[in-house]
């Protein structure tokens, strides 16, 4: 369920003071969007009923937002119970407890930064997350935060002339693309671009990490299949490009093992060990370059001549699946109607 966001956290103490626990403590958090909890006045998908409110669509992307007049109002919530007092103040959430132990604490913390955000998705309109918890335990102040031990920096150094020249060869190379010419290949590009996307889009770099493995192996997936045994088509297309035994099973194979068992393609609610974990985040900081390089290397040999694809699966719906299609458009019409 949330295998790639289960980084550790610690609670570091701020001013020095330490847990004693039994205690009183208290969580804050702060919730975005702010158009949602009645913070900021801008363009949402969050309608106030029965007021006038301005329809903006962004022609570029198809994208609907509204502004309604007057604005929302700032949401104000209490709700007490002989030992809590949960108090939310716009996109600002305190919640007092009685706290019987570090565990508690933990499970309390998670509950509000994980479990809350998707309860209240349901009828908000704008996804709700959390942007920062911190909280108290009796004089204890603390924030609640990703363990730095686990801190990886995955940055890329470039110049304004390497820019400039990555810039003019995706122009030179676009004429591969005319027509229908390697079809896959653009798909394939397709995909990793939106992996791309999802990895930084998110509240964090983890957030889409499932759906980014899965647009990883779709990429692979178009490349390089053409029959029913998956992973090896692609050893044998990865070996056309001149990649060794090592390289194949180590950067690439592991993908499609994450698509198929590990919480992407399919779900899972398993506890994974938190070494192995932290193993496979390091991993998944590693893969994004190895695609990098595989589609340099594959651009510049389909530009000089000197790979083609495979063809592979046909990019048109067989009879079966032209009928499933036929079916499932229908009973979407008689739902519209």
């Amino acid at each position: 369920m949330l295998t790639y966001q289960l980084h550790t956290r610690i609670f570091n103490i701020e001013n020095g003071e330490n847990f004693v626990f039994p205690n009183k403590a208290q969580l804050e958090l702060k919730f975005a969007p702010g158009t949602t909890f009645g913070t900021e006045d801008a363009p949402s998908r969050t309608l106030v009923r029965a007021r006038k409110a301005e329809l903006l669509i962004n022609s570029n992307t198809g994208r609907w937002t509204a502004q309604s007049r007057p604005p929302l109002e700032q949401l104000e919530v209490i709700l007490k119970s002989p030992d809590t007092c949960l108090c939310l103040n716009g996109d600002n959430l305190i919640y007092d407890f009685e706290c019987s132990s570090i565990q508690e604490l933990e499970g309390t913390f998670t509950a509000f930064k994980w479990i809350l955000p998707s309860l209240l998705n349901i009828n908000f309109s704008d996804p709700p997350i959390v942007e920062y918890a911190r909280g108290r335990v009796g004089k204890a102040k603390f924030r609640w935060e990703h363990l730095a031990d686990e801190w990886r920096v995955s940055m890329r150094t470039i110049t304004a002339n390497q820019l400039e020249q990555h810039f003019a060869f995706a122009f030179e190379i676009l004429p591969i693309f005319n027509g229908f010419k390697n079809r896959r290949l653009a798909a394939a590009l397709a995909y990793f671009h939106t992996a791309m996307r999802l990895s930084v889009c998110g509240d964090s770099p983890w957030e889409f990490m499932a759906e980014t493995i899965l647009n990883y192996a779709k990429c692979l997936d178009i490349l390089f299949v053409k029959s029913e045994n998956t992973r090896e088509d692609l050893r044998v297309g990865l070996k056309a490009l001149g990649y060794t035994d090592e390289e194949i099973e180590g950067d690439f194979i592991p993908i499609t093992i994450l698509r198929s068992c590990v919480d992407v393609a399919h779900p899972r609610v398993a506890i994974y060990k938190r070494d192995d974990l932290q193993v496979l985040y390091r991993y998944l900081d590693l893969v994004e370059v190895k695609f990098r390089d595989l589609f340099q290397k594959i651009l510049i040999k389909v530009q000089d001549g000197s790979y083609v694809l495979a063809k592979g699966k046909s990019v048109s719906l067989d009879t079966d699946k032209q009928k499933g299609m036929d079916k499932l458009i229908k009973q979407m019409k008689i739902r519209l109607s």
